[in-house]
């Protein structure tokens, strides 16, 4: 935003009311970590004043907006996704048997001590594949895959957190939710700038020049200016003749 201060100066503040220039000073604009988030501050009079969503407008909201809260909610979904598929993983993955007839081990590294960021956290414990306990049986035959089967299963069968979804269903519902979200930016968008067309259309039918008005305009100029010119002539012709007449 801008506006003229009692100098004639121009000012320029942020939609929030905060200073960017005042006068001949321009603010200081900095960048400050915040664990993983990033934010801005502004330097106004040895005052640091956090820039939020409130203060901005434009692209740097809309930018704020989709960190602060889709995201956020999506990483949420996703880190809890993450670890419902450990735990239920690990539980069923623990009751089998390898090859070697060991059990009880993960399948992924224990995501207990976390409570923020599962998702990055998820990895597999496992060392190699003869680890894997596939077996459903102690000293199985060969191919046994009877636990396999069982962790396979999951993947329709275990519900996710609070909701009763299971792990494909949880998954598809995030895909979507970003799809919808895409496609909701989209339009509005296109509406934005449909509205900035009809908006600059109207500005110009009251400000603009339109070529097409002006070359009308100029057309009855020249056939006013003919239509003089003809008359003077007649009149010229007129008084020559009766200058002819009376000599």
């Amino acid at each position: 935003q801008t506006y003229t201060d009692n100098r004639g100066m121009l000012a320029v503040q942020l939609p929030g009311g905060i200073p960017l220039v005042q006068g001949d000073r321009a603010m200081t604009i900095t960048t400050v970590t915040t664990g993983a988030e990033v934010n801005l501050q502004v330097q106004v009079g040895g005052r640091a004043l956090d820039v939020t969503q409130a203060n901005l407008g434009g692209r740097f909201q809309g930018m704020f907006a989709m960190r602060d809260s889709f995201i956020d909610g999506l990483r949420g979904d996703l880190d809890t996704l993450a670890a419902d598929i450990a735990g239920a993983v690990n539980s069923e993955h623990a009751k089998g048997y390898a090859p070697d007839g060991t059990t009880g081990a993960n399948f992924f590294a224990d995501l207990s001590g976390y409570t923020t960021n599962q998702a990055r956290h998820l990895q597999v414990a496992l060392t190699g594949g003869a680890e894997i306990a596939a077996a459903g049986q102690p000293n199985a035959a060969p191919g046994d895959n009877e636990n396999a089967l069982r962790i396979a299963a999951l993947e329709v069968a275990h519900t996710v957190g609070t909701s009763s979804d299971s792990f494909d269903e949880f998954f598809s519902q995030l895909v979507a939710t970003v799809g919808i979200e895409a496609a909701r930016n989209d339009l509005a968008v296109t509406g934005a700038r449909d509205a900035t067309v009809q908006l600059q259309n109207l500005r110009d039918g009251f400000s603009g020049v339109s070529l097409e008005e002006e070359m009308i305009d100029l057309i009855q100029y020249q056939r006013g200016f003919e239509s003089s010119a003809k008359f003077l002539s007649t009149v010229d012709e007129m008084m020559t003749a009766i200058l002819q007449l009376r000599g």
